[in-house]
């Protein structure tokens, strides 16, 4: 069973001929599951964790301009990628909405083990509330941060990204809590950019039930009037910004004493607690 986020960036064609090259004997019954988020909580879920991994690009940044740079390499059309895959893949690929309701039992972890497994009954014992949802105002902290690492290795960026989620999770929820959302004018542009493919998803791979559809429409229904900010300076007050920006220069410094071996570390860490 091999799971991973990076599978999402890898082609194709190149991970068909792998599996067939050096899995031969067993190609036939490799089966190939992904997940689809609908357009709008991909939109907002990718700029959370861009920004929290420190993507140098994503960190500059508005909601609007991240768009723009979205566009620019087609990431959220989702018809064409998951087309090739099954075009490959054929019976062997299924793609599954990571829409709640859609869900087995509302989980997309009971949903994985639900089809991964043939529908064999199993129990999941408490995975606890790991990687919440960031609010705004610890994705400023996190991004205070990493805009003091902005010359560390990207894998070095990534890990901390992670380690400073891990720990807000320990912490509890800060005093104030808003949710990132998208505003008027910009859910707008997102419903027109994406219903075509929407609609296609619905067609091709959820036999017409308009469920990428409907939950693109539903970011028209109470969007903000106006752009939230992502300057931290907004969301923030000036003796805390400044307490981590110095903070934050001082681990850039000690971090950059082998900063191969940090991603390990926090990778260790984080496996023994779970």
């Amino acid at each position: 069973l091999i799971s991973a986020e990076a599978l999402e960036g890898v082609k194709p064609k190149i991970f068909h001929e792998v599996i067939t090259r050096y899995f031969s004997g067993t190609a036939d019954t490799i089966r190939v599951i992904a997940y689809v988020r609908p357009h709008p909580d991909r939109f907002l879920s990718s700029f959370t964790e861009r920004t929290k991994n420190g993507n140098s690009n994503v960190l500059a940044c508005s909601l609007d301009s991240f768009l723009d740079l979205s566009l620019q390499s087609k990431q959220f059309h989702y018809q064409d990628r998951f087309s090739a895959w099954r075009d490959l893949f054929g019976s062997q690929f299924t793609l599954r909405p990571m829409i709640r309701d859609q869900l087995y039992q509302g989980s997309v972890v009971a949903d994985f083990t639900h089809h991964a497994f043939d529908q064999t009954e199993f129990q999941i014992g408490d995975l606890g509330q790991a990687n919440q949802s960031l609010c705004v105002e610890d994705l400023m902290r996190i991004k205070v941060l990493q805009s003091c690492l902005s010359d560390a290795p990207k894998t070095l960026n990534h890990a901390l990204g992670w380690e400073a989620a891990r720990v807000i999770d320990t912490l509890g929820p800060p005093p104030t809590r808003t949710k990132l959302r998208l505003h008027k004018s910009l859910a707008k542009t997102i419903h027109a950019t994406y219903l075509n493919d929407a609609r296609a998803l619905d067609r091709d791979f959820f036999d017409g039930t308009p469920l990428m559809e409907v939950e693109l429409t539903k970011a028209l229904e109470n969007p903000l009037a106006a752009a939230q900010s992502v300057d931290p300076a907004d969301w923030l007050d000036p003796g805390e910004i400044r307490s981590l920006t110095l903070l934050s220069t001082i681990l850039a410094t000690m971090l950059q004493d082998e900063p191969d071996k940090w991603p390990g570390f926090w990778r260790q860490k984080f496996l023994k607690k779970t």
